[in-house]
């Protein structure tokens, strides 16, 4: 007996050891490039990733959801419903997780309901996962009793699919918004994780503010032209020059003899008229 637990000792540490690698090369993957489209998806577009990896790898990309539940005053219950959910083809699996809950049930509708319920921890945490649903368009609906004296039960909804690479690495897959609520989703493909916000109509862009059109350089002003100088008084006139004539007084030398001059001349004339007759 004591042989053969030593025996197994080894084994199970070697098997242990090969699950580790496995899933670590699994989780981890090698992907190089992610590129999502479109950047800011609206309810009921699909979102396309596209991407690089390794080549032929398996890829299990994830998106995660968070939504916080208002309890019921009255019966300290929670309940959060998502109708419509479409399930692909492939591998897939389905994660629930809820905090301040005494309890979790998870119902599944396809064509008639099928339900899943957990106790909580004593940390008030419950979870619930299910493996390769079947494909299809689903009503899913959580609920269960909140913890004491709690307002709000946080949820945590994560859904992962599987997907191959192809021979040169790339891989491609398209994800449905048709049903999903607004919010913001995050998710992870091998070690790359992505935020994308699901929006419930397209943002219209802003309209760009008109350019105001640069002010014309103004227009040289003009030189004023100088004012005329008022003249408030007249000018006075000039002078009129006036000729006087020179009146040489009698004492003045020589007065006499320049008028005994023209009395002779005159006495003269006088003569010669009479001697004419």
């Amino acid at each position: 007996m004591n042989g053969g637990s030593k025996m197994r000792t080894p084994f199970k540490i070697i098997l242990l050891f090969a699950i580790m690698v496995l899933v670590t090369s699994s989780v981890s993957g090698s992907v190089s490039e992610l590129k999502i489209s479109p950047e800011n998806p609206v309810v009921g577009e699909e979102i396309t990733l596209k991407g690089t990896a390794s080549p032929n790898e398996v890829l299990r990309p994830s998106i995660t959801f968070m939504e916080t539940v208002k309890v019921s005053k009255g019966n300290s219950n929670y309940e959060y419903q998502i109708n419509g959910i479409e399930i692909p083809n492939g591998k897939n699996n389905f994660v629930v997780k809820a905090k301040n809950v005494k309890n979790l049930n998870v119902g599944v509708k396809l064509l008639i309901w099928w339900t899943l319920s957990k106790d909580a921890s004593n940390t008030g945490e419950a979870s619930i996962a299910q493996g390769n649903v079947p494909s299809g368009t689903y009503h899913i609906k959580i609920h269960g009793t909140a913890a004491e004296d709690v307002s709000s039960v946080p949820l945590t909804i994560t859904a992962s699919s599987e997907i191959k690479a192809n021979e040169k690495g790339n891989f491609e897959y398209e994800y449905s918004t048709s049903k999903l609520p607004a919010g913001t989703y995050v998710l992870n493909v091998g070690t790359i994780t992505r935020k994308i916000t699901l929006l419930t109509e397209r943002e219209k862009p802003e309209k760009p503010e008109k350019l105001e059109k640069p002010d014309k350089p103004d227009k040289p002003e003009k030189p004023e032209k100088p004012e005329k100088p008022e003249i408030t008084e007249k000018p006075e006139k000039t002078p009129e020059i006036r000729e006087t004539p020179i009146i040489i007084p009698d004492d003045t030398p020589g007065h006499k003899d320049v008028e005994t001059r023209h009395d002779e001349t005159f006495l003269r004339r006088i003569m010669n008229m009479f001697k004419f007759w």
